[in-house]
């Protein structure tokens, strides 16, 4: 995915390099969607162009996505001993909820596979 976003990125400063205006640098997405910063002189056209040449990245690259969160108070509820470092706690918890989540989704082991 890295490869085809530098390379996509690398084809539009190609074309802005070629009409004579300022590279970009890298995608930051509150700067294009206001066209603010290096996408100052963009179109709403430009933009949105590039945005979707980028979405189509996404759709075109198998993504794994977890989330996960946990509330300091109730972890040192259930984990009273967690109470003197409860970031760190809460790291190694969500790190071996992570771990778990990836093993069942690839894995199956929620399924009883191997």
């Amino acid at each position: 995915m890295e490869r085809i976003w530098k390379l996509h990125l690398a084809a539009v400063n190609k074309k802005l390099k070629r009409l004579g205006r300022s590279p970009i640098s890298r995608y930051h997405a509150s700067d294009c969607s206001g066209r603010r910063g290096e996408f100052k002189s963009w179109t709403h056209e430009e933009r949105d162009d590039f945005v979707r040449g980028l979405l189509g990245i996404f759709k075109r690259t198998p993504l794994h996505t977890v989330a996960l969160d946990v509330d300091l108070d109730d972890l040192c509820e259930v984990f009273p001993e967690a109470s003197h470092d409860r970031l760190k706690a809460a790291y190694f918890i969500m790190t071996m909820a992570l771990i778990h989540s990836l093993g069942e989704d690839y894995f199956g082991m929620s399924h009883g596979r191997p």
